[in-house]
């Protein structure tokens, strides 16, 4: 096992993508290319985890958590593009939402502990 694959954020991060992609399997009217932004962007979460977790320096590593947590807000915007324009229920809206809440949040833990808090 890979030393990622241990983190609990990539094992969320994991499950998501998983449901992501069954959802588009049954949502064949979203347009293509929407689809496919929507796939890459829950797909970077995974890959950036992945391979900031093999770096060695602290900046190295937050730069790709930096970027992997920006691919969850990317996923936020198509959702809602997709919510607003193509009749996504509410309530699976709002509970991929909640996990990609969950993900970034995580993210930015990992962040914080390696960097420190910013100070005002």
């Amino acid at each position: 096992m890979f030393d990622f694959e241990r983190l609990r954020v990539y094992q969320k991060a994991l499950v998501f993508n998983k449901t992501i992609l069954s959802f588009l399997k049954q949502k064949s009217v979203i347009d293509i290319y929407l689809q496919n932004q929507l796939k890459r962007a829950s797909l970077s979460i995974l890959a950036n985890l992945a391979e900031g977790s093999a770096r060695f320096g602290k900046a190295d590593k937050n730069r790709f958590y930096v970027i992997s947590r920006a691919s969850a807000f990317e996923v936020i915007a198509h959702l809602s593009v997709i919510f607003d324009n193509y009749s996504l229920d509410k309530a699976i809206y709002l509970d991929f939402r909640n996990q990609i809440a969950d993900i970034t949040t995580m993210i930015y833990a990992m962040i914080e502990k390696s960097v420190g808090k910013e100070q005002p």
